[in-house]
This record gives structure tokens, sequence and C-alpha cells, in this order.
């Protein structure tokens, strides 16, 4: 059976939200063409994935649907959702492989229908670590320290959007050994590291 993956359930459930919304307003040609754009949406995300998503898509097709009805639809579709792949601890050491004393956090209380990256907050060592899978679909991770700075012009619009997260790396240029600071965001809602 096919399985959605965690990311595009959020999507699913983003959209859904949406539409949760759009049913409380008043303009009937608005209503009716946003509506059949986020149906839509959220039909391509099952049919790329060859699910039979009729029955849901139905549900949702509802004037009178609300928050609560929405919310127990999205919670039967977990059911379809894959569980993210949690690394090991020797796995999650190789990752950090020069930092010392790392803490590692019990993953198996993490819901793996929710996750589709992995962060934690090391407030002793001032860090925050962060893993993920990359392109290939192997696990890449990557940490910084904790920085009370002001953020640059470049990053601030992005860190203002709440679906993006900022974080600062130190990173070492292999040729000439200087080392520069790299600011590294995080999409929220995709399954995506954009780098500045």
């Amino acid at each position: 059976m096919n399985q959605l993956k965690v990311y595009e359930f959020n999507q699913v459930k983003s959209l859904v939200t949406e539409l949760v919304r759009l049913y409380k307003t008043n303009d009937v040609k608005t209503l009716q063409a946003h509506k059949d754009f986020l149906l839509n949406e959220i039909k391509s995300v099952f049919d790329n994935k060859d699910i039979d998503a009729g029955e849901f898509l139905k549900d949702i097709d509802d004037v009178k649907l609300s928050r609560k009805r929405a919310d127990q639809l999205l919670e039967k579709l977990r059911a379809v959702v894959e569980d993210y792949e949690m690394p090991s601890n020797p796995q999650v050491s190789k990752l950090f492989k020069k930092v010392k004393k790392l803490k590692v956090p019990d993953f198996g209380e993490m819901d793996k229908k929710s996750v589709c990256f992995i962060a934690w907050n090391d407030l002793s060592s001032n860090r925050k670590y962060f893993i993920y899978k990359n392109r290939d679909k192997q696990f890449d991770g990557i940490y910084g320290e904790l920085s009370s700075n002001k953020i640059k012009d470049s990053v601030r619009s992005a860190t203002k959007n709440p679906k993006f997260l900022c974080f600062y790396v130190n990173q070492k240029h292999p040729a000439t050994a200087h080392i520069r600071k790299r600011a590294i965001i995080f999409a929220a809602t995709a399954q995506c590291v954009i780098s500045t």
C-alpha cells in the first residue's frame, strides 16, 4: 500500500486548514473558485502516490465543515502516513564526530508521523543540532551555537515568516582555513534546507 510522506501529510493538513477558513467567508464566487483550487491541490497530493482519496475529498467538500471535524478526518488520514525513520545513536554519533560529550535525546518519544527532521538544543554547550535526510535519502546533520546576536537584513525577511527557521553555523573554508558565519534557513512546511 502506498503511503504519504510526513511533509505531504503536512501539506494536506495546511490545505484543509485553509479550506476550513475559506468556508467561513460570504463571497460565493470567490469561495467556489478557491475551494476548487484547494480540493485539486489536495487531490494531486494523493494522485502522485496513487492513493484513493475519494471519500476524504467528499468529506471535506462540505461548507459546514468545522475545525473539529477536519481534525477528526486528518487523524483518520494518519493511517496512510509513513513513519519517519529515526537514526540510531551510533548514526547520530557518526554525524557529529567532532562533538565531544554529545547529548542525544530519546527519539523513541517522538511522534514519527509528524516529524520530517529532528532538532534539539543542548543548553549545557549552548548548541542546536539538526538531523535531516538529504536528497540521497541519507541522514545528514548540522549544528551551531545559539546566539542572541541580531540577524542580518538578508535573512531577516525569511525569519519573520513563521514558516521559516534561521540558524547560523560557523564554517571553516577548506583552502584558506578562514572561519565564516553561514546562515541556514529551514523551511518548516517543506522538506528542504536553504543556505545563504
